[in-house]
């Protein structure tokens, strides 16, 4: 019961609170720039990988593409986020592209 609180209301709470405080300059442009090109690079070599290593059909390379560029930002990206950073508004950056 815990676990679908956090995830369904508390979460979602937490980020629409961060987004809504954070003025539109607050984006930073290089990091998010830089998190949006690596993870592009990495779901375009899990999609090659998935062709040339383990000879997956077409239709199933989108999928290891998408898996192994996957970021789990929100569940623990967020409490991470708060202890090490301070705050999140990278993070919601981070959430909203992914």
């Amino acid at each position: 019961m815990l676990g679908r609180f956090v995830f369904q209301l508390a979460m979602p709470s937490a980020l629409f609170l961060a987004l809504s405080q954070m003025p539109l300059s607050g984006f930073a442009g290089r990091p998010l720039l830089a998190f949006g090109v690596s993870t592009a690079a990495v779901v375009g070599f899990g999609w090659v990988g998935a062709s040339w290593l383990f000879g997956r059909k077409p239709g199933e390379r989108p999928i290891w593409g998408m898996a192994a560029g996957y970021v789990n930002s929100a569940n623990l990206g967020i409490p991470i986020a708060t202890q090490v950073l301070g705050n999140v508004s990278f993070l919601a950056e981070v959430v909203l592209l992914a």
